[in-house]
């Protein structure tokens, strides 16, 4: 078998989200779902910092999962803490989080781009680089 027989199928993936991430976002700390954190990780590292990944279930603990789907649920309620304290400077936004979706949950931040995935969302004031 060679290796051109073997190829990734991105149709799954927030593709064009990550691509403008990656050209008007750099360095940026990445809050991301674990279900598209490994592509986000694998397309952005080590440039930039991602909250977590697929491998949730063997490196994270159940809190920082917990915390992390909190801060991208606008239904929590602990959204707006989780939110500040994992203080992201871009937020990618897919599937469930994008239907739950107000602005009025993540203040501080405006619509950067909608891709064919999803939304994403930068901070107003960047605090790191």
């Amino acid at each position: 078998i060679s290796l051109q027989a073997f190829s990734l199928d991105r149709a799954g993936y927030p593709e064009q989200e990550v691509a403008w991430i990656k050209t008007h976002a750099p360095g940026s700390r990445v809050l991301t779902h674990y279900n598209d954190g490994s592509y986000v990780l694998w397309e952005l590292s080590p440039q930039f910092k991602i909250s977590l990944d697929g491998r949730f279930d063997g490196v994270y603990p159940v809190e920082t999962i917990d915390q992390s789907l909190a801060a991208l649920n606008c239904g929590h309620p602990q959204q707006q803490r989780e939110l500040r304290h994992l203080n992201p400077d871009v937020v990618l936004l897919t599937e469930e989080a994008l239907s739950r979706y107000n602005p009025e949950c993540f203040p501080g931040f405006q619509e950067g781009m909608r891709g064919k995935r999803g939304l994403v969302l930068v901070r107003d004031e960047p605090e790191h680089s």
